[in-house]
Order: C-alpha cells, then sequence, then structure tokens
C-alpha cells in the first residue's frame, strides 16, 4: 500500500516544512518534513539547507522506507486511514514493531493497539503537547474518522479527484454591468406595478 494524499497531507502539517535545519525538541537535528539522520540519506547536519523540490523528494523517500516497513510488521488487512494513521505513527517514532502496538493489532486486539498508541507522547524524557495531539489524530485516523483526524492536524482534506491545494483561488467577484435602456424601463415598470398593488 502507498500513503494516500490524506494521510501525506497529515504527516505533513504535523512536521511541518523546514528548509533550514532545526532541534526537533528532544536534540535530534532535523529537516525538511521530519527527516532525520536515522530516517537514511541525506545526513542531516548543523546549518544545512535544502530547496521545495529537495524537501519533497526526501519526504517522499522516507515515506516509502515507513510504507515498507508497516506493510512488513502488520499482517492483517488494513484499510487506507488505518495504513496512514500507522505510517504517520512509524515515521514519527519508528517504533511500530518496537512495542506492542503491532502484536494487538495483528491479534485483532484494535482498542488495546489504540490505547498503546495513545501512550507515545513523550519527547526527551517530558510529555510533549505535539506528541499528545498527534496520538489523538492518529487514533481518528486509524478508527475512520478522517475528517476528524485531519482537522485536528490542521490539514486539508484531499479533494475526490486529487489534492486539494494548501491556499484554494477565491471565485472570481461577478461584474455588474451597466443596465440597458429597457432593463432600466422594466425594472422602474414592476416598481411602479408593486406600489400600485
Amino acid at each position: 500500500m502507498k500513503t494516500s494524499d490524506n494521510g501525506r497531507a497529515f504527516i505533513e502539517a504535523f512536521e511541518g516544512k523546514f528548509l533550514k535545519t532545526y532541534d526537533d525538541g528532544a536534540g535530534v537535528l532535523t529537516i525538511g518534513y521530519g527527516h532525520t539522520t536515522a530516517a537514511g540519506p541525506p545526513k542531516v547536519v548543523a546549518g544545512m539547507t535544502i530547496t521545495d523540490a529537495q524537501c519533497d523528494q526526501i519526504l517522499a523517500s522516507d515515506l516509502g522506507a515507513v510504507e515498507r516497513d508497516v506493510s512488513r510488521i502488520i499482517k492483517v488487512l488494513l484499510n487506507q486511514p488505518q495504513f496512514d494513521a500507522l505510517v504517520s505513527f512509524h515515521f514519527n517514532t519508528g517504533a511500530l514493531q518496537s512495542g506492542t502496538i503491532d502484536d494487538k493489532i495483528n491479534a485483532g486486539n484494535i482498542d488495546g493497539a489504540m490505547a498503546t498508541l495513545l501512550q507515545y507522547v513523550n519527547g526527551g524524557g517530558k510529555v510533549m503537547n505535539g506528541l499528545v495531539r498527534r496520538r489523538k489524530a492518529e487514533r481518528l485516523m486509524f478508527l475512520g474518522q478522517v475528517e476528524a483526524a485531519m482537522a485536528l492536524a490542521g490539514a486539508h482534506m484531499a479533494a475526490p479527484d486529487g489534492p486539494m491545494p494548501q491556499n484554494p483561488t477565491p471565485s472570481p467577484t461577478p461584474v455588474q454591468l451597466p443596465k440597458t435602456e429597457e432593463e432600466s424601463f422594466w425594472d422602474n415598470f414592476v416598481h411602479l406595478f408593486i406600489r400600485k398593488a
């Protein structure tokens, strides 16, 4: 399986887009959409910068590796929102197989798996509000409440025929053309008729 447009927008919203390196709050140098050296090339170093195109390419590469992991680790059939939720979780934590979430999903214990997922909220030894929100959104996504999950992530839902633009072009305001003499005559006629009635 591949991450859907909604799934990618969901991950992008939580990770944020950074073209220069930053500290992820736990002392890990990060760039792009949550890319770290641990995810694979390119190696992230202090002062590094990338272009928009490189940012998208790195995310596509990182997602490909995560998608393969999720497909290998989870033995039961997943629907698209479930797959997207687990890709987001594993992309962020790398912990899908190291804990018990995978075992519980493979055993059909969805409630137990989601309860465990909600516990992954620590970064640098402290609870991080952003991770609390992300875990809640991933749970909603896994349970099929896609619109609520996307809203909690602050992400736009993809249009049925493709991704929704981040800043949709507003509809043009219709131009009011001046009325012809005939139109003005009939407007006045109707107005007078209504007043007499």
